[in-house]
């Protein structure tokens, strides 16, 4: 009886670990423009469907740029630098956030022109942000900065 307490004990410390782990390996990939998509405004029939470009026209939202899904070559390209898993896309916010370990892929995607920036996805204030013309995670010099960006929010978990 005693060592099936220690075995659940040693699982649940297991997956809290690993589970606290996994985050510090999630990235938001901040994207700088839309130029060359295979989309265009003039067709929103390719991107929107027919119900929400007929809602948009009757309440008078015209169908712009935030509309244009993220250039699927920008997608291919970040996917291609190493051991990377997309998670999420947001066309509306321009980025992509994405799985990795690999800081090699880190830095390749890092320097690609149409990336304006990486940020990890960690809890707050506990973690590097990584600037776009940095060569590796840095740490801001000043802990205060982000206590006072993070104060405002709440914390789910």
């Amino acid at each position: 009886m005693m060592g099936m307490r220690k075995l659940i004990l040693l699982v649940g410390c297991f997956t809290i670990f690993s589970q606290s782990h996994a985050q510090l390996n999630k990235y938001l990939i901040q994207l700088t423009n839309k130029n060359n998509s295979p989309y265009s405004l003039s067709n929103p029939g390719q991107f929107i469907s027919q119900r929400a470009i007929e809602r948009r026209l009757k309440y008078q939202i015209p169908i712009d740029s935030t509309d244009l899904p993220i250039n699927p070559d920008y997608i291919t390209a970040i996917q291609s630098t190493g051991n990377v898993i997309i998670l999420n896309k947001s066309k509306w916010l321009n980025q992509i956030t994405i799985e990795t370990f690999d800081n090699n892929a880190l830095a390749t995607i890092n320097n690609l022109p149409f990336v304006s920036g990486i940020n990890p996805i960690a809890a707050k204030g506990q973690y590097p942000i990584h600037h776009k013309h940095s060569d590796s995670l840095i740490t801001p010099k000043n802990q205060s900065w982000i206590q006072k960006t993070t104060a405002n929010t709440l914390d789910y978990g």
